[in-house]
C-alpha cells in the first residue's frame, strides 16, 4: 500500500519541476 500511495506523489513532484521551470519563464518574459 506505501508503494501504490507513494508513487502518484512522486509524479507530482515531477510533473511540478517544469511547470515552475515554465511559470519562471513567462514571468521572464514578460519582466522583459
Amino acid at each position: 500500500m506505501k508503494i501504490h500511495l507513494d508513487t502518484p506523489a512522486e509524479e507530482a513532484r515531477i510533473e511540478l519541476v517544469p511547470l515552475i521551470d515554465v511559470i519562471f519563464c513567462i514571468l521572464t518574459f514578460f519582466l522583459l
